[in-house]
């Protein structure tokens, strides 16, 4: 692996990517001259390591989230879990980013919280995520009710 030197400034919002450079030296050469002429933002040097992330799996995969109707006194806290401006829901199918470990076309990763039900689905196929998904709320839902199984 290759190490770049990333010449930046700001934070956050403001963040910016000004210069990279393949020699260190000239990286923080280039930072420390420009900082002299007490410019309105600093500029600082990042170390980066070229190539691909250490993890096995570097991608989108999808995650599955249902949680039992909890009564309303109880509901603010599960607001904080839903996409801002969407109504209060009981489950939740979305896109996320993964880095590390491969992970399987669906699997199966919670079916309980502190005692309330609660499901958790991950997987790279969103078609097996959805199908495993909706049949692990058909078998709870159907517990919950004292429905018995065939």
């Amino acid at each position: 692996m290759t190490t770049v030197y990333v010449v930046s400034a700001g934070s956050g919002d403001t963040y910016h990517i000004e210069r990279v450079y393949l020699d260190r030296d000239e990286a923080y050469g280039f930072a420390r001259d420009y900082n002299g002429m007490a410019p309105n933002q600093q500029l600082q040097v990042e170390e980066w390591e070229t190539g691909a992330p250490p993890g096995a799996y570097d991608g989108p995969y999808w995650r599955a989230e249902w949680w039992a109707r909890v009564p309303i006194s109880k509901r603010r806290g599960q607001l904080r879990h839903t996409r801002e401006g969407e109504r209060f829901d009981d489950f939740d199918i979305r896109q996320e980013w993964w880095t590390g470990d491969a992970l399987p076309d669906a699997k199966l990763v919670r079916r309980e919280l502190a005692g309330v039900p609660r499901v958790e689905v991950v997987g790279v196929s969103r078609e097996k995520v959805e199908e495993l998904f909706w049949d692990t709320i058909t078998q709870v839902r159907s517990d919950l009710a004292g429905v018995p199984r065939k």
